[in-house]
């Protein structure tokens, strides 16, 4: 026989008797749970009001250059300073993790003529944060015209470092010098940087770097070379004879038996000879002279070579003469 089931009314009445013991749960000692939340509120927001105070932080922000006009490709902007101070406020949390990249200080030229001018900085802050200090506000520089302009391009070896037998050989002979109008207009000059020549073997150019030279003697800087290097060999004029390069120390060329020399030294104290081969196989060092006179000084040597050898150094001397006896 099967046992009866528990009526409708029953069932009805359990959903009541479940919130009714939820009730006591929660009502039981309620004033203790009420003080305890808001303890725990008390201590959050006493343990958060550091991260949310508004705070300050200044950024070293690099100036961009915002040039709209029509011949923006062939001006060129120069003397602004590189970067601006920007001092942001905001919430701990919002400072703390905001990288400087994200801050934009511009300076727009579009209506800026050529020559000298002065224009305020224009800054785009982050989301959450508000511009407090600005330093500088305004900035000023310079715009030039870009030209270019050719020119021969010259060994850059010492004056003696051609001869009969050698000749130094540069692969562009000309090359372009492109910057602004200041700047270009002050080369009168373009040189090599003396390098590697790869062991003298004409088929085997060594490359180098170049410089710009001004009338005064001095580098010119900020220019562009194209080509930016070019190749430097030697080569022999009657194709017969054998170029080399070797490097040998510096040595004293045997004095006048009146006069004796001290404390020698000599910069730079090894060089580079060129020249044919035959000729540098019996050099094992590069003697030098100087004006003999008394004192302690410092000249510039003058080598002894045979003919046909060149050095692609000048050297100093620094010593001490006196005349015996």
């Amino acid at each position: 026989m099967t046992s009866p089931g528990p009526s409708n009314q029953t069932r009805a009445n359990r959903p009541r008797a479940s919130w009714s013991h939820l009730w006591k749960i929660l009502s039981y000692q309620w004033s203790r749970k009420l003080g305890s939340l808001a303890l725990a509120g008390v201590v959050w927001f006493v343990a958060t009001t550091d991260r949310r105070a508004a705070l300050e932080r200044t950024f070293e922000v690099p100036i961009q250059v915002i040039d709209r006009s029509e011949d923006a490709g062939s001006r060129l902007v120069s003397g602004l300073p590189r970067t601006v101070q920007v001092t942001l406020s905001g919430s701990r949390a919002r400072l703390e993790s905001l990288l400087p990249e994200r801050i934009e200080a511009d300076v727009d030229v579009t209506d800026a003529e050529e020559g000298n001018f002065e224009t305020r900085v224009q800054v785009r802050t982050p989301a959450e944060t508000d511009l407090k200090q600005l330093e500088p506000t305004l900035v000023s520089g310079v715009i030039d015209a870009t030209i270019s302009q050719s020119f021969a391009v010259e060994p850059g070896t010492s004056s003696q470092s051609e001869t009969p037998f050698v000749r130094l050989k540069v692969t562009p002979a000309r090359v372009t010098v492109r910057g602004s109008r200041r700047q270009v207009d002050k080369v009168v000059r373009v040189v090599t940087v003396p390098g590697p020549l790869e062991g003298g073997n004409p088929e085997r150019p060594g490359e180098v770097y170049l410089l710009a030279v001004a009338r005064s003697g001095g580098i010119v800087t900020g220019v562009q070379f194209n080509p930016s290097r070019v190749t430097l060999e030697l080569t022999s004029e009657s194709g017969t004879v054998g170029v080399s390069i070797k490097t040998v120390p510096v040595e004293l060329a045997p004095l006048d038996p009146a006069w004796e020399a001290s404390e020698v030294s000599f910069k730079p104290a090894r060089v580079r000879l060129v020249g044919p081969s035959n000729l540098l196989e019996n050099l094992s060092a590069l003697e030098v002279r100087f004006p003999l006179q008394a004192g302690q000084f410092s000249v510039t040597a003058l080598p002894v070579l045979p003919p046909g050898v060149a050095a692609l150094e000048r050297i100093q001397v620094t010593l001490s003469v006196r005349k015996k006896g």
